[in-house]
């Protein structure tokens, strides 16, 4: 990614670090940091980890879209992909040497090699101490997708619409073609070509969104834990029209069915997150925002009925942050906007390191929990939560603002 692309836009580098934290914070509950400490209440603040995966696909289209204006040419191309290697190679190479060190198996030669070459996923298994590598395999491959679309021109938009398409057959043609990875392929690609579409053809610039809507659209996605509308309104129209809902069978390995068809109607949801955090101006888009912002209300009714012991934190601290969401949205207040201008100053701060906190946290996670105490108290977990978000900053910090420059400067005229 080219220095000043986010940085110079507070909004957009703010939703990509808090999306991060996001992700760290799903990984935290449910991957564990501690074996021994067990808290409901910990566990109501799991985040929609995947959804945030979505939402950096659509980043990453609409960087590429802002950063390449041009079609590719034969001698642009090169540059494109040694721009590519070294944003995304160096911390990604240290962060699957970290998580080797706290391994608990030896892997075989043939995943190691797999993992570094950042082929996991369709030729071997994800080195687990690193599980949420699995996406920068996608990644790397939407790079080299680009390639031949901007050399020939291709329109972004029937490669969108082809990729939807493309999803469906495969799915209705397995198992006898057993490729159940080309599904996630394209529903992830057909994010990521959203992403470059936004910044290719809507072009026209909008108002500064305030703080305050910014935030708003934070709790939302949190919210979204719970209040899951897309996956309420999936499961209600799979169950008429097919009477089951449309999936691979679980047995398959986990990274080749990461991203199904109920991520397709997250696609609007992404869509309207880049155009209000990227301030691209839209028809109608004030009305977009609203349906956005009431539409979680329809999963009201499915959330109160599955109401229960086990998951009432859960329910409560999300009900929490779609309220918040709605109060941040709906109602102006000075006060309010100058409050979230803060926290959207932090997350700038986080975008700055979003790269090296989203691949580094999982290997530190991962030490943590094996290497540092068992807590038998709340006081001890948050001692040790607080060293492991010191570690996870700190290390991302290091990579992206003195590694990674580093590189670029040795690599990169």
């Amino acid at each position: 990614m080219k220095p000043g692309i986010f940085r110079d836009n507070n909004k957009l580098e703010s939703l990509r670090g808090f999306a991060a934290v996001f992700v760290v914070m799903q990984h935290i509950v449910i991957d564990r940091i501690d074996l021994k400490f067990e808290s409901p209440i910990l566990n109501a603040f799991k985040a929609p980890g995947n959804l945030c995966v979505l939402i950096f696909f659509m980043l990453s289209g609409y960087v590429i879209g802002i950063s390449n204006k041009s079609n590719l040419t034969a001698s642009t191309i090169l540059t494109y992909l040694k721009k590519r290697v070294v944003r995304l190679y160096p911390i990604y190479f240290i962060s699957m040497i970290v998580a080797l060190l706290v391994a608990a198996e030896q892997y075989p030669a043939n995943v190691i090699v797999y993992n570094f070459a950042m082929l996991q996923d369709l030729f071997s298994k994800v080195i687990k101490e690193n599980d949420p590598a699995w996406s920068l395999h996608y990644e790397a491959l939407y790079y080299l997708l680009f390639i031949p679309i901007s050399y020939y021109n291709i329109n972004p938009y029937l490669v969108a619409i082809g990729s939807v398409i493309l999803s469906i057959v495969n799915y209705c043609l397995y198992p006898q073609l057993n490729t159940p990875i080309l599904t996630a392929y394209c529903v992830g690609f057909a994010f990521w070509m959203v992403g470059y579409i936004t910044a290719n053809r809507l072009t026209l610039k909008d108002a500064d969104t305030k703080p305050r809507i910014l935030l708003s659209y934070l709790f939302l996605l949190l919210a979204m834990q719970i209040y899951h509308i897309s996956a309420t309104i999936f499961t209600s129209v799979s169950m008429r029209i097919f009477k089951h809902i449309p999936s691979f069978p679980e047995t398959l390995y986990w990274a080749k069915t990461k991203i199904g068809f109920g991520d397709l109607l997250f696609l609007p949801f992404c869509f309207i997150y880049i155009v209000v955090f990227a301030n691209v101006a839209l028809k109608y888009k004030r009305v977009y925002m609203v349906i956005l912002h009431l539409l979680p209300l329809a999963s009201l009714v499915t959330v109160l009925k599955s109401y229960n012991n086990d998951n009432k934190y859960e329910i409560i601290i999300c009900s929490l942050y779609y309220s918040l969401s709605l109060l941040l949205f709906f109602v102006n207040i000075s006060v309010f906007d100058r409050i979230s201008q803060k926290f959207i100053n932090i997350g700038k701060r986080l975008g700055g390191i979003s790269y090296g906190i989203y691949i580094i946290h999982f290997p530190v996670l991962v030490l943590f929990r094996n290497a540092f105490w068992q807590a038998d108290t709340a006081g001890l977990f948050l001692i040790k939560l607080l060293f492991y978000c010191m570690a996870v900053f700190g290390v991302s910090y290091l990579l992206e603002s003195k590694f990674q420059l580093w590189v670029r400067a040795k690599l990169i005229k």
